[in-house]
């Protein structure tokens, strides 16, 4: 269910002026939604995969569902060197009673390597490539690269 609160006109003399009213607009959209996620872990590595649908209210008396797959692939390729590789499907469907549906697709991948340099030190770099395809509209893409410098405290502990 879905309800949308909204003003509207309501005309009143002299005929040039208007009365804000409120209004609730009650829309009701039957749907599925799931959720499953699968993961294998092996000695030195892993591998997960997920696939999910959402449902969200848009404000403008409709719903969006997304439908998301998700691939991740962590390993470690030595006791210091790791990498990560991730993989993302999205598939978005507005449908609303003030304008046409719409279909966006978007598609994102990211490798990863992290090199930890010493007991408190790591360096990461990842890659990022994302493509957005909606049925109408500009097509747009994004690369990004990211380098992270981490320092991770010692522990300080003390005894009694």
């Amino acid at each position: 269910d879905n309800t949308t609160e909204s003003l509207a006109c309501l005309p009143g003399f002299p005929l040039l002026s208007c009365f804000a009213v409120p209004v609730s607009t009650d829309t009701k959209t039957n749907g599925s939604l799931f959720s499953a996620t699968l993961q294998k872990n092996y000695e030195n590595s892993s591998l997960s995969g997920s696939l999910s649908r959402s449902l969200q209210p848009t404000g403008y008396q409709g719903l969006v569902q997304t439908d998301h797959l998700a691939i991740a692939y962590n390993a470690n390729i030595t006791p210091r060197l790791g990498g990560t590789f991730n993989l993302g499907l999205y598939n978005t469907r507005s449908e609303n009673t003030l304008s046409n549906s719409t279909t966006n697709r978007y598609y994102s991948v990211a490798p990863a390597l992290k090199w930890r340099a010493t007991e408190w030190w790591t360096v990461s770099g990842t890659y990022s490539y994302a493509v957005s395809r909606p049925t109408s509209g500009v097509s747009a893409q994004q690369n990004a690269l990211y380098l992270t410098l981490d320092y991770t405290w010692p522990r300080i502990s003390s005894s009694h």
